[in-house]
C-alpha cells in the first residue's frame, strides 16, 4: 500500500508539471471549450500540437483520478492504516476531485490560452493552493502509514504549529506569486531582462506584471527561514536547505534567461520537491519520539 501511494506521489509531479507546460505552451484551448472532451470527442485520431499537450494531460489527470479511487479504495478498507492515514487518504479523494472542478471552470469558461482576464489570475491561484494541499495530503498519507508515534501534547504542539506556520504562510504567498509571475510570463513576454525590470515598474503595465516581481522577495524570504528553522543534523533538514537554495538559484537563472519553457518545468519541479520535503520535515516536527 505504501509503496502505491509513493507511485501516486511521483505521478503527481508529472501531472503538475506537465499541467504547466500546458499553460506555458499555451495549448490550454487545445481541446476549445469542451469538457471533459476533447472537441466533443473522448478519442482522438489527428491533432494539432496544442491539442495533443491538452488531450495528453486530460488523459494524465484522468489515469490519476482512478489511481486515486483505487487507493483511497485499498486505505478505506483496509485494517492496518491508522485513523490519520485514512483521513489523509480522504483528503487526496478530496482535493484530487476539486482540483478536476477547477480545471473544468478553466477550461469552460475559457479561462486559458491567452485570455489576460482576473478571473483567469484568481482561479489560477486556488488551483494553485489546492494543488499544494493536494500534495500535502500525498505526503500525510505516506507519512502516517510509516510513522505509529503519537502528536506532541499540549503547548508543544502548538509551540511547533506556530513555529513554521510562518514558513507554510510565506510558501503559499510565494507558490502564488509564482503561479502570476509564470502566468505573466506567458501573456506579456519580455524582450529582455531590462525591458522586464521596466515593465514591472511601468504604472500602464497591467497589474499581473505589476506584482510579479513580488516573487523573487518572498523566495528570498521563504529560503533565509528555512535556513533559519530547518535542523542540518536530520536527513530532511538538510533536503528542506538545499532545495530551498537550489529553487532559489534556479528561479533567479529563470528568471535571468527571461523564462524559457523548460526553465519553467525545471523550477516547479524543483519547487513541488522542496514543498515535499517541507511536508515531511515539517510533520516529523508534530510527532513525539519514543
Amino acid at each position: 500500500m505504501k509503496t502505491g501511494w509513493k507511485i501516486l506521489l511521483v505521478y503527481t509531479l508529472f501531472v503538475i508539471v506537465w499541467g504547466a507546460f500546458v499553460r506555458a505552451s499555451g495549448s490550454g484551448d487545445g481541446c476549445g471549450a469542451h469538457w471533459p472532451t476533447c472537441h466533443g470527442d473522448m478519442l482522438i485520431k489527428s491533432a494539432s500540437f496544442e491539442t495533443a499537450v491538452e488531450y495528453i494531460h486530460r488523459a494524465s489527470s484522468g489515469l490519476y483520478g482512478l489511481f486515486v479511487f483505487f487507493l483511497c479504495g485499498w486505505t478505506f478498507f483496509s485494517k492496518s492504516p491508522s485513523p490519520r492515514a485514512k483521513l489523509a487518504a480522504f483528503g487526496v479523494l478530496f482535493f484530487t476531485i476539486l482540483e478536476s472542478l477547477i480545471g473544468a471552470k478553466l477550461v469552460l469558461s475559457e479561462l486559458v490560452g491567452q485570455n489576460t482576464s482576473n478571473a483567469r489570475a484568481i482561479v489560477m491561484c486556488i488551483h494553485l493552493i489546492n494543488t499544494l494541499i493536494l500534495v500535502a495530503s500525498n505526503v500525510a498519507v505516506i507519512f502516517f502509514l510509516e510513522v505509529k508515534d503519537m502528536f506532541k501534547s499540549g503547548v508543544f504542539l502548538k509551540y511547533t504549529l506556530m513555529r513554521w506556520l510562518p514558513v507554510l504562510t510565506l510558501f503559499m504567498l510565494t507558490g502564488i506569486s509564482g503561479a502570476l509571475a509564470a502566468l505573466g510570463d506567458t501573456l506579456y513576454p519580455s524582450e529582455s531582462l531590462i525591458k522586464g525590470f521596466q515593465m514591472d515598474f511601468d504604472p500602464s503595465s497591467p497589474w499581473i506584471i505589476k506584482v510579479r516581481s513580488f516573487h523573487p522577495m518572498f523566495a528570498f524570504l521563504l529560503t533565509t527561514l528555512v535556513i533559519w528553522f530547518a535542523n542540518p543534523k536530520r536527513v530532511f533538514g538538510t533536503a528542506f536547505v538545499i532545495l530551498s537554495l537550489t529553487a532559489l538559484i534556479v528561479g533567479l537563472i529563470n528568471l535571468v534567461l527571461l523564462a524559457p519553457i523548460w526553465m519553467q518545468l525545471m523550477h516547479l519541479g524543483i519547487v513541488q520537491c522542496l514543498w515535499i520535503v517541507a511536508v515531511f520535515y515539517i510533520l516529523n516536527q508534530l510527532v513525539q519520539k519514543h
